[in-house]
């Protein structure tokens, strides 16, 4: 069964959040390759519109080039990079906690037992919509603050999961935590 469709989840499986989110993450990290490659082809163009000094052409060449160089090698980290943050992050449905784990250098593990849990929220912008992740926000008892303050300290928040994943997880996790879905119109 492959991470990204899931109809049930299986107990004490690590789950990652999803080949959308792994897409999401290199188009995050690759704005510095981007750039390269923007100014590399900017300086062919000039190049190739240059009558000057056949050593200034040359330079455009090189300059050229090495940027497009430095962009390929922008994309590769990037996509590296990418790659290691989606295999070390994920969740377990565990007997009675979800486990959230995250990190590569410091790894991270910290449980929310479902009895905690009083509501969980899904979040999309515009740009997630288009991508197909979405943000998850568990809302934990103990959170006594406003709305607002409530979404940026909640203990649980994947900030970018498949949306498929998002909407199964979050039935899955309140019919773990026997909590009806709370539904506020704005």
């Amino acid at each position: 069964m492959p991470n990204d469709i899931i109809s049930g989840f299986t107990p004490d499986k690590y789950y990652t959040l999803g080949s959308k989110t792994f897409w999401y993450l290199f188009s995050k990290n690759s704005l510095f390759g981007f750039v390269f490659l923007v100014i590399a082809l900017i300086i062919s163009v000039v190049r190739a519109y240059s009558t000057g000094d056949p050593g200034i052409i040359g330079f455009l060449r090189i300059a050229s080039w090495f940027s497009f160089i430095i962009a390929v090698v922008g994309f590769v980290i990037a996509f590296v990079s990418g790659k290691i943050i989606h295999k070390n992050t994920g969740f377990i449905l565990g007997e009675d906690a979800l486990l959230l784990r995250h990190g590569v250098f410091t790894k991270e593990e910290f449980a929310i037992p479902y009895r905690q849990i009083q509501n969980i929220e899904i979040e999309r912008t515009f740009g997630d919509q288009m991508m197909g992740i979405s943000k998850l926000i568990i809302l934990t008892a103990g959170h006594e603050n406003d709305e607002e303050e409530k979404k940026d300290d909640s203990e649980g928040i994947i900030p970018s999961i498949d949306s498929n994943i998002a909407v199964s997880l979050e039935a899955e996790l309140l019919k773990r935590a026997n909590v009806q879905k709370v539904i506020q119109v704005k």
